[in-house]
């Protein structure tokens, strides 16, 4: 054992840690497999540098301290950029690459001038170091794997608890209908759009009317953040009762579980329905289980447009320099795929060409559709255009520069979602055998209070508009839709909102 840890390890730990740290603490937003490729490409080039070195410096111990040194150097080079351009010391003037670059290369090659000028490098260095780097893994390795084991645990559980509650016993079993949950991220009300986005929506709802929708024009989201909402939503209640079941599989600080493993969902398969899930940027809103899982097909080729976690990784690393200059996630000269938010731009327009297509499925389909529409990066003008305008989405999380580009970006992309949504919601009727059921609605608003003001429409076979009024909120939604065509008698919860700033707020009847 002490022979092994003399052998120069520790440069293959750092390079590992690079990845494995960064998943660890992005695992509630990324699937783990994401971090795969980035793995295998910072352990080979920590190999092929190795190998080099030991060709140049004869010694196993020379060459592992000059690796495990210059591969140190490549995993803080991002953090150090981006760490300067953002502080306030000479106003972020020393975040550039110019400066930066220069002094990392100097450093490099001191560092490989004084290891060549050492006679001899010590065993020592590789155990202590070796041991470091074990200790380094230890902990995003353990938070990685608990997150990974919690979750397939309070899925797994979650389904069996969904499962268990009494089955559906619909009113036409020979016909049902295909159900569409679409959910519309950042859409507020048409109120709330004339109010405070000097926006005039009349026309969309309009258009929603005329094809038979309910819209209901007082609604309010039960929770202004995505995973609470739609939780709400899927699974008939309010959090405060869903954490008291999430307790039960010790999974209570994962409310995420029951957004896929939902009561609708499972109740929906029991019944003999398929789920079809779409690819998403957010982990946890990706069912990869679902029965038809569909997904923009990526390329292997490892210097081809990645996903969002692997930029992620190469902006924290010497990679920085070659992204930024675009030579790494360069694809071809396309208006698209060099798009700084390409993989975002392809989810998009994938989940929006396909959607239509789900009602040829002659099986019942329950449909989970979260289009990040009108959410940030705002990429889409009214007619389509991309933009390519960096005001747009050019802050760290993405998001417009200003108050200006926030009106125009935000606007922009709720005309462009209008039109595609009625084009899409047209074709879903016309090709359905059966007519369909379709909840159409924002999981909250932008900011202030908008915030909580959202999009609801709803397509109820058989003219049941009358189930609905105009301050019903998403909790309520499938209450209602379960007790009217799959008999039962779940009745309807107070409609209320969540605030942000904490408290509750009775949904008001008439529309402020």
């Amino acid at each position: 054992m002490k022979k092994l840890l003399t052998l120069p390890m520790y440069p293959f730990l750092i390079a590992a840690y690079s990845v494995i740290a960064l998943l660890a603490f992005n695992i509630s937003e990324v699937n783990a497999g994401i971090a795969v490729r980035p793995l295998i490409v910072m352990l080979a080039g920590c190999g092929v540098l190795f190998a080099c070195m030991r060709l140049i410096f004869k010694n196993w111990q020379k060459a592992g301290l000059i690796t495990g040194i210059w591969i140190f150097l490549f995993i803080i080079y991002g953090h150090l950029y981006h760490y300067l351009e953002n502080t306030s010391f000479v106003n972020g003037s020393l975040g550039r690459h110019r400066i930066i670059l220069p002094v990392f290369l100097l450093m490099a090659g001191a560092s490989l001038f004084l290891v060549w000028r050492r006679k001899m490098v010590s065993d020592r260095i590789s155990q202590v170091f070796n041991i470091l780097g074990i200790f380094l893994l230890i902990y995003p390795s353990f938070h990685l794997v608990n997150s990974i084991i919690t979750s397939e645990k309070g899925q797994k559980e979650a389904s069996q608890w969904t499962f268990s509650q009494p089955a559906l016993q619909p009113v036409n079993p020979e016909n049902l209908p295909d159900v569409y949950y679409i959910v519309l991220d950042t859409y507020t009300s048409s109120k709330a759009l004339a109010r405070d986005f000097s926006f005039d929506n009349s026309e969309f709802e309009a258009k929603l009317k005329e094809m038979g929708f309910y819209v209901a024009e007082c609604s309010q989201t039960n929770y202004p953040y995505t995973q609470g909402a739609i939780t709400a939503t899927l699974n008939l209640d309010y959090l405060p009762e869903l954490t008291k079941r999430l307790e039960t599989i010790n999974a209570e600080d994962n409310i995420w579980v029951l957004l896929k493993q939902s009561l609708v969902r499972n109740q929906l398969e029991r019944l003999g329905y398929q789920t079809v899930a779409f690819e998403t940027s957010y982990d946890w809103s990706r069912i990869e289980d679902a029965d038809i899982y569909l997904g923009q097909a990526q390329s292997a080729l490892l210097w081809q447009q990645m996903d969002p976690f692997e930029k992620m990784w190469v902006d924290s690393t010497a990679l920085l320099v070659l992204s930024d200059v675009g030579i790494v996630t360069r694809k071809e000269d396309d208006n698209i795929l060099n798009h700084p938010m390409s993989d975002h731009i392809q989810k998009q327009l994938f989940v929006l060409k396909t959607l239509p297509d789900i009602a040829n499925n002659p099986d019942p389909t329950f449909t989970f559709a979260h289009i990040l529409i009108p959410h940030v990066p705002y990429v889409f003008a009214a007619d389509g255009t991309i933009l390519t305008d960096n005001g747009f989405f050019g802050t760290e999380k993405a998001g417009p520069i200003n108050e200006d580009y926030l009106q125009k970006g935000y606007t922009g992309e709720i005309a462009f979602i209008n039109k595609q949504m009625e084009s899409i919601l047209s074709k879903i009727l016309a090709r359905s055998d059966t007519p369909p059921i379709i909840v159409l609605m924002g999981d909250h608003g932008v900011r202030d209070d908008n915030r909580v003001k959202i999009l609801y429409a709803v397509y109820l076979p058989d003219g049941a508009d009358n189930l609905m009024y105009p301050s019903i909120t998403p909790v309520n939604t499938f209450r209602v839709i379960f007790d009217r065509y799959f008999g039962t008698s779940y009745g309807l919860l107070p409609d209320i909102t969540y605030p942000e700033e904490g408290g509750e707020m009775v949904v008001p009847t008439v529309c402020e």
